[in-house]
């Protein structure tokens, strides 16, 4: 009896001692890596600790604490880099090699005041730094835009980008400014650069987009940074950045509150002439002589040097100071594999015309990343904006005021007691004069838009080397313009209007899908290779509809159910539709040398609907060098030095209906205006950058640029035989 319970405790011993064996081994199998990441001994959260070549890595908590395993069981004995990363500070790299055990190491992280290590993806075949880009590209953070915020995108990068020209373009509230990257690329068609925001090529503008949601902006200025994107980008391309939550700490939740006030005036107004060339009499009710027809009668000699009887400031009256006011409210969160961010915002500026409301904007975003495992991520974003805008007819409303004369009161009320006296020609002036607070008061003109804009990207990672990524991304736009001018609306000479209505109607939706596959290879510690396949498709589709009454005959009603039917003044409908397809193929791959010599080079192919039917692919390269020769010997003073070089080639897409024949209708019948071009090429930028950066004592950046540009093959509308019995054609004809 006691020797069998001596041998059943025998093999209950034995068993125990395999199982703590089994997890010994299985423990030894990770290797952890913990520590905590600081700043002058204050802890940084949302920092960014990982090894990059194994995909492998973690965000710091609040207090900037750290903790990841690796499976060693995958990567025994491999020599990889642990990296500490946080905007706005230096990162720290840690060469090691994996092994089973424990890695507990504390990093504390220098600020990097001049962004020496901001890292791009604009134009390049991966996440670079700065610091190895071939070419200039320049970046404006959240950190520039929060300081003066702008109501458009692109206002906030006024004074913030090198060779960066922004223009107000319209005095209207709401409207965005016009932007040109370095110089002119067309002597007639579009000058503004490619803009995609968050993935999404958008071709709807940016007047919808709040500035205070961007994360950062990131500029490329011509053909030689942005051949990647091809017909489209000679003008440069803008990529912006929106707000994810990213950059939080784990377990954080951050609140963003925001209000704004300010106000707009004109600083400087045109002075009017105050001088008249017609004879006065102070014994007229108006101050000047008339002949027997009440005209007024010109001095002889036809010079203006009388000063006008009476003397008003109708632009005084005209203009008064205007208001902005914005509220803006984020939410950003990250916890686990989900990281998020929200926003609301309510904007509204008065303008500086007096009587208008102004514009009125409403948005809602919102961006969420999931990481779903260890290869596989999701992301997505969603955008919706309405605005209302209160306007005038820009173009009638300053073109009446050139002629109107000094001597005029635009605030007095008309004879019948209504406001402001519409009835202000004083003969012999010109007809096209008129009351521009009397239009004003008495015409309405109003656009209405909607912005939808969404997008989903997948990111896998099968092998640790190669990563698969796909988007959709989906920009939907719909707006109503429309101008009511009443029954009885006065002339200047007391004339009565039969009232109008125009409406004008957009929709306009477009996305673009794509799909790429990059590849990292280290050789040893000195190469890196990265190397891109990619292929997009732009689907974009316009539809318009206008209708325009010229006479009404129901007092006050804006709808046109009360347009007159009336063969004289018909109800005259227009359409028009556009769709444009682009399918877009390239390859890019860039070699990094001992972490200081940069080679890089790149072919795309583009096949669009835009160009000619005989035309229907375009091929653009680049190739480009940077050498860092700061890592090759010491120069007192300098912290960073690069030169650059960059050889690149981009287009301009030809205008939709430049391969097409364009006909004129008249009384029922057509006429023949354009002939189609179906040899019509995009135009051809081609561009040599040269240049360097130089970061000096810690706090100051120097960089230069030189540029050589010249666009051939530009798309111009000439003159053309009138044996083809049209008038003009679209050709590729001259160079820039």
């Amino acid at each position: 009896m006691d020797g069998v319970l001596i041998r059943k405790s025998f093999r209950m011993a034995t068993a125990l001692a395999a199982f703590a064996l089994c997890a010994s081994t299985a423990g030894a199998q990770t290797e952890i890596f913990a520590g905590k990441v600081t700043s002058g001994g204050q802890p940084i959260g949302g920092a960014s600790v990982g090894i990059p070549e194994i995909g492998a890595g973690t965000i710091t908590t609040p207090d900037g604490k750290y903790s990841f395993t690796v499976d060693v069981s995958k990567y025994n004995g491999r020599s990889v880099n642990l990296v500490v990363r946080f905007i706005g500070y230096k990162p720290k790299r840690l060469p090691l090699i994996i092994a089973a055990g424990r890695v507990d190491k504390d990093y504390d992280l220098d600020r990097d005041v001049l962004n020496l290590d901001q890292v791009v993806v604009t134009g390049v075949s991966g996440a670079t730094s700065q610091k190895k880009t071939a070419f200039a590209v320049s970046v404006v953070d959240a950190s520039q835009i929060k300081e003066a915020p702008a109501s458009s995108p692109l206002g906030s990068l006024a004074g913030k980008v090198a060779g960066a020209t922004v223009t107000v373009t319209s005095g209207s509230p709401g409207a965005e400014p016009a932007i040109r990257l370095r110089s002119a690329t067309s002597l007639t068609g579009r000058q503004d650069p490619l803009v995609i925001v968050d993935g999404t090529i958008t071709r709807l503008g940016l007047a919808d987009v709040n500035s205070e949601d961007i994360d950062h902006v990131e500029v490329i200025k011509g053909a030689a940074a942005s051949s990647l994107y091809g017909s489209d980008a000679a003008n440069g391309v803008i990529q912006i950045f929106t707000k994810r939550g990213a950059n939080l700490a784990e377990g954080q939740t951050n609140f963003t509150f925001r209000n704004e006030y300010g106000q707009s005036y004109l600083p400087k107004k045109v002075g009017l002439n105050t001088s008249t060339a017609f004879q006065l009499d102070p014994a007229t009710a108006s101050g000047f002589k008339l002949d027997g027809n009440g005209q007024r009668i010109s001095e002889v000699d036809d010079i203006s040097d009388n000063t006008y009887p009476k003397l008003f400031d109708a632009l005084g009256a005209l203009f008064k100071p205007g208001a902005t006011m914005s509220n803006y409210l984020s939410i950003g969160h990250r916890k686990g594999a989900t990281n998020f961010n929200a926003s609301v915002q309510n904007i509204r500026e008065t303008g500086v015309l007096t009587l208008l409301q102004g514009y009125n904007r409403q948005n809602f975003r919102i961006n969420v990343d999931q990481a779903v495992n260890d290869k596989l991520n999701l992301s997505t974003g969603m955008f919706y904006g309405r605005s209302h805008a209160d306007q005038s007819n820009e173009g009638s409303l300053f073109f009446g005021i050139r002629f109107l004369e000094p001597n005029i009161d635009i605030t007095a009320p008309n004879k019948d007691g209504t406001p402001y006296n519409a009835i202000i020609r004083q003969p012999p002036s010109s007809g096209n004069l008129s009351n521009p607070l009397y239009r004003l008061n008495n015409q309405q003109v109003t656009n209405d838009r909607d912005r939808f804009t969404g997008v989903i990207k997948l990111n896998y990672r099968p092998l640790d080397w190669l990563t698969a990524e796909g988007n959709f991304n989906y920009d939907q736009s719909s707006g109503s313009n429309k101008s009511f001018t009443p029954i009885g609306f006065l002339g200047s000479t007391g004339t009565k209007g039969q009232g109008s209505l125009v409406q004008n109607l957009a929709s306009e939706h477009a996305f673009n899908t794509g799909a790429t596959l990059t590849s990292v290879r280290r050789v040893g510690d000195w190469l890196t290779n990265t190397t891109k396949l990619a292929t997009v498709y732009e689907d974009q589709t316009t539809n318009l509809l206008g209708v325009r009454a010229q006479k009404l005959t129901v007092t006050g009603v804006t709808e046109f159910g009360a347009a007159a039917q009336d063969p004289n003044a018909p109800t005259l409908p227009s359409s028009t539709t556009i769709e444009i397809r682009n399918r877009n193929l390239f390859a890019i791959t860039t070699f990094d040398i001992k972490d200081r010599y940069i080679i890089d080079g790149l072919v795309r192919q583009d096949a669009s609907s835009l160009f000619g039917a005989k035309q229907r692919k375009a091929t653009y390269t680049r190739a480009s060098a940077a050498w860092r020769f700061s890592e090759d010997f010491h120069i007192p003073g300098i912290d960073e030095g690069k030169l650059r070089v960059s050889y690149g080639t981009a287009g301009l897409r030809p205008p939709f209906e430049a391969q097409y024949e364009v006909f004129s209708v008249a009384g029922g019948s057509p006429s023949k205006v354009t002939l189609g071009n179906p040899n019509l090429k995009p135009a051809l930028s081609k561009e040599t950058e040269a240049g360097f950066n130089l970061n000096v004592l810690k706090n100051y950046t120097i960089e230069y640029s030189y540029s050589d540009k010249v666009t051939s093959d530009q798309i111009l509308q000439v003159p053309t035989s009138a044996a083809t019995g049209y008038r003009n054609t679209w050709v590729n004809a001259a160079t820039l």
